[in-house]
């Protein structure tokens, strides 16, 4: 047992007696001070990354290449698929 929180002995329990902190657990430190900035300050305006938006229209293209590959696979023109 550690500081009252525990088992006073882990046979039986199925578990090996530490105690560990729970990490998933989220705290509140919102105060009334805290909601008053937020509320004033305007929010800050971030540009898109560059890379994001090449990585995106690569994509669009490729799917529209597999659209068109599809297509054509079902109208027979491609004897197999590529």
């Amino acid at each position: 047992m550690y500081n009252g929180i525990g088992l006073s002995t882990p046979r039986g329990s199925g578990t090996n007696g530490y105690v560990v902190r729970n990490l998933s657990h989220l705290r509140s430190h919102d105060t009334a001070a805290d909601r008053a900035a937020m509320e004033q300050a305007p929010m800050k305006h971030r540009e898109p990354d560059k890379e994001i938006l090449e990585h995106e229209r690569k994509r669009k293209i490729e799917v529209a290449c597999y659209e068109l590959q599809i297509q054509l696979e079902d109208d027979g023109l491609v004897p197999f698929p590529l």
